[in-house]
């Protein structure tokens, strides 16, 4: 998947994979949702060019059809969208920029924690 100029393949792989996961994890809270989202809008930029070679050289070991792999192009972009409509942009009312509750801190185990603390 990944394009021939990019040596360290494996490397590359492993890295984007840890990356992938500890965004995800930091999109969970709201204290590092901004910055998870910033990190994964990189990744998914970052991961472009190996997607684009997966669609014109298609994928090794593979016989998926070619229009799939053409498809995950917009998607990426969608996805980008997506990130930053959820983790970056949210808004109240009155307009001010805010980072929203995530699943993680509306669960009630998070609330007791919270509750306690106060």
């Amino acid at each position: 998947m990944m394009p021939s100029y990019l040596p360290p393949h494996a490397a590359l792989v492993w890295i984007s994979g840890v990356a992938e996961m500890v965004g995800g994890m930091g999109v969970l809270f709201s204290r590092t949702r901004v910055v998870a989202g910033w990190g994964l809008i990189a990744l998914l930029l970052a991961v472009f060019p190996a997607n684009l070679n997966v669609a014109i050289h298609g994928w090794p070991d593979s016989k998926l059809p070619s229009w799939i792999l053409w498809l995950r192009l917009p998607l990426q972009f969608l996805l980008l969208w997506w990130v930053y409509r959820i983790c970056i942009t949210q808004r109240n009312e009155h307009g001010k920029r805010i980072v929203p509750k995530g699943p993680v801190e509306n669960s009630p185990a998070f609330q007791r924690r919270e509750n306690r603390r106060d």
